[in-house]
C-alpha cells in the first residue's frame, strides 16, 4: 500500500469514529419515510447549526440515541434530527418558529410537543411516559450532592454553622461532566459530616434556578462557591477538581480530618490541651491523677466538650485497670475497624475513640501535629 493510500485509509478510519452516532440524521426528502411512516415512536430535533441552544442540547441528544439504541439494532425509539434552517419545508410543515423546536411523532400519527426540561433524565422520562419505553441506560446511583434552587438557596448557603461548597453546573458542559464523578465523591467523603459540611450543586439548566447565576456573577461553568460557617460572605474555589484537592480544602476550612476514601484520619477528636493531661495521665500519682481528672471534666462547652467526655471516660477507665487495659482496647478497636464490616457512621465514633485511646500511652503524642478536630456532639456512651 503506497503511502497516499496509508494516508487516506487512516483519515478515513478516524472520521468513522469521529461521526459515529445513533442520532438519525434526516432531510426534506427522507422525514417522512424515516420518521412519519415508519411506525416507530420518534423523537425529532428541528435545530439549526448557528443555534447556540441546539449545539448544548446535541450531546444530550447524542445520549439520548444511545440509550435507546439497543445492540441489535432494532430501534425501539427513534432519535431523530433535522436541520430546519436548511431543510424549511418540514419546518414550515410543522409550524416551527424557533429553535430548537421538539416534537414526538407517534405510530397512530399523532405529534405532540415537548415541553420539559432539555436534559437526559426530563427528556428519557417523557419518552417514557408517552411511549412505555424506559431507557437502556443504568440508573444512576443515588447522589448525596444537595440539589439548589430558588427555594432552598439562601436557606442551605447562608448557614453560618456550615461550611457549604456549590458548584454551579450546566447539562451541557463538557467540564461539569468531568467535575460530576469527582464531586460526588467528596460529598460521599463527607456524608457523616452534615452538621459541619454541605456538598451542594446548582444546576443552570434545571428547574427553578433562574437568576442565581446572574446573582454571583458566574461567568461560565463549572464555577465553584464557598460559603464558610460563621461568614457572610463567599469565596471561588480555585483548587484542584480532583477528590484529594476538595478533601484536603474542607478538611482546612471546615476543621475536620476525613481521608479520601471517607475514614477518619488519625486527629479526629483530639485537641492539643487534653492530649496534654492525657499524657501524663497513666504515670501520673494518684493526687495528680486526680486533678488531671478534674481539669478534663471541667471541659463542658465549645467544640472539645464531646472529645473531653471520651478522654474522661479513658482517665477512669485507666484508674481501675492499668497500661495492659490501654493496650488490649487499642488492639481491639483497631481489630474491628480494620475489617470494616460496620456502618461508617460507626467506624467513625469507633476511630474517634482509638485516635483518643491512644493519647493515653506514654511516648505516643506529638502535640505540635495535632490538629483540633472535635468529636461528633454525640458519641455512643458503650466504650
Amino acid at each position: 500500500m503506497n503511502l497516499f493510500n496509508k494516508f487516506f485509509v487512516s483519515v478515513l478510519a478516524a472520521s468513522s469514529v469521529v461521526t459515529a452516532s445513533n442520532v438519525i440524521d434526516v432531510d426534506d426528502k427522507t422525514f417522512n419515510s424515516v420518521v412519519v411512516d415508519s411506525k416507530v415512536p420518534s423523537l425529532v430535533e428541528i435545530y439549526a447549526s448557528w443555534c447556540g441552544h441546539c449545539k448544548r442540547l446535541a450531546p444530550i441528544w447524542e445520549e439520548l440515541a444511545d440509550a435507546y439504541t439497543p445492540a441489535k439494532g432494532d430501534k425501539r425509539v427513534q432519535i431523530v434530527k433535522i436541520d430546519g434552517d436548511i431543510n424549511r419545508k418540514t419546518s414550515k410543515k410543522y409550524g416551527v418558529t424557533g429553535f430548537p423546536t421538539l416534537k414526538l411523532f407517534q405510530p397512530d400519527g399523532t405529534i405532540e410537543d415537548v415541553n420539559v426540561g432539555r436534559d437526559f433524565d426530563s427528556l428519557s422520562q417523557f419518552i417514557k411516559d408517552k411511549t412505555g419505553v424506559p431507557s437502556s441506560k443504568p440508573k444512576k446511583a443515588p447522589s448525596s450532592v444537595l440539589s439548589l434552587t430558588n427555594d432552598n438557596f439562601d436557606e442551605i448557603a447562608y448557614n453560618k454553622e456550615k461550611t457549604v461548597i456549590v458548584a454551579f453546573t450546566a447539562s451541557w458542559c463538557g467540564h461539569c461532566k468531568s467535575l460530576k464523578p469527582e464531586y460526588q465523591k467528596v460529598s460521599a467523603v463527607f456524608k457523616n459530616d452534615g452538621d459541619k459540611v454541605i456538598v451542594a450543586e446548582v444546576d443552570n439548566t434545571g428547574e427553578n434556578t433562574e437568576g442565581l447565576k446572574e446573582r454571583f456573577n458566574v461567568a461560565g461553568f463549572p464555577t465553584i462557591l464557598v460559603f464558610k460557617a460563621g461568614e457572610d460572605d463567599f469565596e471561588t474555589y480555585s483548587g484542584g477538581r480532583k477528590v484529594e484537592n476538595f478533601v484536603s480544602y474542607l478538611n482546612e476550612v471546615a476543621g475536620l480530618d476525613r481521608n479520601v476514601d471517607g475514614t477518619l484520619g488519625d486527629n479526629a477528636g483530639r485537641f492539643k490541651s487534653l492530649d496534654a493531661i492525657a499524657h501524663q495521665y497513666v504515670e501520673a500519682a494518684e493526687d495528680i491523677r486526680k486533678d488531671l481528672l478534674e481539669q478534663i471534666s471541667a471541659v463542658v462547652e465549645g467544640p472539645e466538650a464531646a472529645s473531653a467526655k471520651i478522654y474522661k471516660r479513658f482517665a477512669e477507665k485507666i484508674n481501675a485497670g492499668s497500661i495492659e487495659y490501654l493496650e488490649k482496647e487499642i488492639k481491639r478497636l483497631s481489630n474491628i475497624i480494620s475489617k470494616g464490616a460496620l456502618k461508617s457512621s460507626k467506624l467513625d465514633e469507633l476511630k474517634t475513640k482509638l485516635n483518643i485511646l491512644k493519647t493515653y500511652l506514654p511516648g505516643q503524642v506529638v502535640e505540635e501535629d495535632v490538629a483540633e478536630i472535635p468529636a461528633k456532639a454525640i458519641i455512643n456512651d458503650e466504650l
